[in-house]
């Protein structure tokens, strides 16, 4: 799948011109601990057609999701493929809350993340 992926969708990210912007949403999830909100920004392709790839990227300690705001600049409007992004804020980081950069565990983030692909992501689609 990998293979697939760096081969055939990749290189078509920066291929094509078209004058469609990306639609973008605030939208938030409760934590596996259900103590704190994770809130992310969605990215999707304007023209409504099912994502054919979805990437989900994550900040480094003390950054958040706004880190990857070029990610959009970059992307659109050159892809001739759609895709969906997410730019997630870990608990104690952008707007979501608890104490800032605070974690009891890198676990909690681990888990956290796997929750949230699992409810917010389409199983149906390659996800990076």
């Amino acid at each position: 799948m990998r293979k697939v992926i760096l081969e055939n969708i990749l290189p078509k990210m920066n291929n094509h011109q078209q004058e469609s912007l990306p639609i973008a949403s605030i939208e938030n999830l409760p934590s596996v601990s259900g103590t704190e909100t994770l809130y992310y920004q969605k990215i999707s392709a304007v023209d409504g057609k099912a994502s054919m790839l979805q990437i989900v990227a994550v900040h480094g300690l003390g950054h958040h999701h706004e880190a990857f705001k070029h990610f959009e600049n970059h992307f659109w409007p050159k892809s001739e493929i759609n895709f969906d992004l997410y730019l997630i804020d870990m608990k104690g980081h952008g707007l979501s809350n608890g104490v800032r950069g605070d974690v009891k565990s890198f676990s909690h983030y681990c888990s956290d993340l796997v929750h949230f692909i699992n409810e917010k992501t389409n199983k149906d689609s390659p996800l990076i």
